[in-house]
C-alpha cells in the first residue's frame, strides 16, 4: 500500500490497524518519491519464521573467493 505523507499523517492510527490486520507494508511518499517504509513489527520471541530457514544456506570463505581465473599482477 502506498500513501502520501499527508494521508499518513491524517490516517496513521487507522493505517496501523490495517498494518496489524493485513501484515502489508506501507510505503510513504513525499512529492511522489518514497521516503519511508512501515512494516509490521515481529515479536522478538517468535523464532518460527527463522526456524524454517535453518540449513537452507551454506558457504565457506573458500566459496566466496574461489574461481578458475588467473590474475596477473
Amino acid at each position: 500500500m502506498t500513501v502520501t505523507v499527508t494521508q499518513f499523517k491524517t490516517h496513521c492510527l487507522g493505517l496501523f490497524d490495517t498494518l496489524e490486520r493485513c501484515s502489508e507494508e506501507i510505503i510513504v511518499t513525499k512529492r511522489g518519491k518514497p521516503v519511508a517504509k512501515v512494516v509490521p513489527a515481529r515479536d522478538a520471541t517468535d523464532r518460527s519464521s527463522l526456524e524454517g530457514l535453518r540449513g537452507t544456506a551454506h558457504f565457506t570463505c573458500e566459496d566466496l573467493f574461489s574461481s578458475d581465473d588467473i590474475w596477473e599482477a
